[in-house]
Order: C-alpha cells, then sequence, then structure tokens
C-alpha cells in the first residue's frame, strides 16, 4: 500500500516535472545552473541555507540533552534540507523556461521540447 502511494507521489511528481522534455543527463546540469543563479541573484536561499545550519544545531543539542546528539543532528539537518530545497526549488524555476513555449501546440508530439536555464 505504501509503495503504491510512493509510485503514484512520484507520477504525480514527474508529469508536473518543468523539465520533462529535457533529457537525465542535462537535468542535472539544469539544476545545477539554475540553482547557482538564484544564490548569486537572491539572498532568500542563503537565510534558508543559514536556517538549515542553525536546525542542525538546535537538533544536535535537544538531541544531545535525550543522549543521542547524532540522531538529533540527523533529524534537525532533515528538516532543514526540506525547508532549503523549498525555497532553492521556488527561486531557480524562475531561471528554467521552455525554448520551444511559444511553438507550444503546433509541435508534432514526438518532438522532444528542450528547456535551458538562462
Amino acid at each position: 500500500m505504501l509503495l503504491r502511494k510512493v509510485s503514484r507521489l512520484r507520477a504525480l511528481v514527474d508529469a508536473v516535472d518543468i523539465a520533462g522534455g529535457v533529457p537525465t543527463s542535462e537535468r542535472g546540469r539544469l539544476g545545477q545552473t539554475a540553482f547557482r543563479k538564484a544564490h548569486l541573484h537572491y539572498w532568500h536561499p542563503w537565510l534558508a541555507l543559514l536556517g538549515l545550519f542553525l536546525l542542525a544545531y538546535i537538533g544536535s543539542t535537544l538531541g544531545g540533552y535525550f543522549g543521542n546528539e547524532k540522531l538529533g543532528l540527523y533529524v534537525g539537518a532533515g528538516i532543514g534540507k526540506i525547508i532549503y530545497l523549498q525555497v532553492g526549488i521556488h527561486f531557480a524555476r524562475r531561471y528554467l523556461h521552455d525554448t520551444n513555449f511559444l511553438a507550444g501546440l503546433l509541435l508534432p508530439a514526438t518532438k522532444v521540447i528542450r528547456a535551458h536555464a538562462l
């Protein structure tokens, strides 16, 4: 049952993916370029990164009180990472655009629509 829900979630994420027509080999490069530009042009991702480190520290401290500092560190860093990635993705999407967006419906269904970072 859990596996079915995970596969549905993965299908939903794939359907909403901006770079859906881009080959897998190029997606990493596009994502890195967009994240780099988001960090260069906005202060929000830097604040989220600072929050990640702060939550990791808080988790480590609270975990130390309960006798497992490493587990607290991992939990705090995990929560901070979720927040950081959400902020980073929000600002990185501004630097991804579809190169054939204007062609839109005029393209044949087999044509690969490529996206690139601005």
